[in-house]
């Protein structure tokens, strides 16, 4: 199997009436295969940043848009997939909106792995161990 597509869509509330912490847009990343499975993930912070890190043109080695990056790739080797990322995402940002961007297409990655198994992705990472989790959530303030 292998990547043929990755297509980062923005988002957007048609009316903001209140402002808050990543409520009024997104970024939904889209990776398609040469099988006919797609895989979803989204970025949650700056959502036009991370288009533009996703979806770039190829400038050089160092500057290259994560999706030339990963097209041709095969979506189950998600390590070697993120350090090829990482490495050519120098001028996109090692921290910030440019690790948001290659999570982005991590989940995505992560999705396409469940889809094909028929497993869900929580227990391909192995989870199942809890049966309850102290709720957590990060967009609180406005």
């Amino acid at each position: 199997m292998k990547i043929t597509k990755v297509e980062a869509i923005y988002l957007r509330q048609p009316e903001v009436k209140y402002q808050c912490d990543s409520g009024q847009d997104a970024l939904v990343v889209r990776v398609e295969t040469d099988a006919g499975i797609t895989g979803i993930g989204e970025v949650d912070s700056n959502p036009w940043g991370a288009k533009g890190i996703i979806e770039g043109p190829f400038s050089h080695t160092t500057a290259a848009g994560l999706a030339n990056l990963v097209v041709g790739e095969d979506p189950f080797e998600t390590e070697k997939i993120w350090h090829k990322m990482y490495r050519g995402n120098i001028y996109g940002g090692r921290r910030g909106v440019g690790l948001h961007a290659m999570s982005g297409i991590d989940m995505a990655l992560w999705d396409i792995k469940g889809k094909a198994l028929g497993m869900p992705v929580w227990k391909l990472l192995g989870g199942g161990f809890h049966q309850k989790i102290r709720c957590y959530a990060s967009s609180l303030f406005g």
